[in-house]
């Protein structure tokens, strides 16, 4: 989908909306058609613009493609205790890369996430390949709430239901 400038200035004030009750919001859909990168890197940058610490996560190991938005190139060779957190060039936002999860760190993310909350305004989870695996469960179970972006119904509820099940709540 293309969104517009509108669109992310819209998304991002909802997530301003539920500071207090929520920190960590997770970007789900099944598919990356249905969330390219461009949404939650531009919400993030949104959310710091207005003064926010926000720590972007990027679930995706197939493409690293947070990384590859901010031009960070991957340490390797590394064995980390935790997911390696990477400043941007707006002064309130970080990443974590995909590289960060990916087969050779075995990080549970509802732990880190957690700890991580304790030092970020919000912490968006983006998860463009959700599904019933219990990996990704485990990464529903992190977020507070999140946002479904889908362009089938079928995907929205199987997503829906994923998340409720992980008692995560649907914006």
């Amino acid at each position: 989908p293309t969104l517009s400038d509108d669109d992310y200035e819209l998304i991002s004030e909802r997530v301003m909306q539920i500071e207090g009750k929520y920190k960590t919001v997770l970007f789900a859909a099944t598919s990356l058609n249905s969330l390219p990168i461009t949404i939650p890197v531009n919400v993030g940058v949104c959310l710091a613009q207005t003064g926010k610490r926000c720590l972007l996560v990027d679930t995706d190991t197939r493409r690293n493609a947070l990384a590859k938005a901010f031009e960070i190139d991957e340490i390797a060779g590394r064995e980390l205790d935790s997911p390696r957190e990477y400043k941007t060039s707006f002064e309130n936002l970080r990443i974590w890369p995909g590289h960060n999860f990916s087969h050779k760190h075995t990080f549970n993310i509802t732990e880190v996430v957690k700890e991580a909350k304790n030092n970020f305004d919000f912490v968006i989870i983006t998860a463009p390949y959700l599904d019933d695996s219990q990996k990704q469960r485990q990464t529903a179970a992190a977020a507070d709430c999140g946002f479904i972006f889908s362009q089938n119904a079928d995907d929205a509820t199987r997503l829906s239901s994923l998340m409720k099940s992980a008692r995560c709540s649907v914006i």
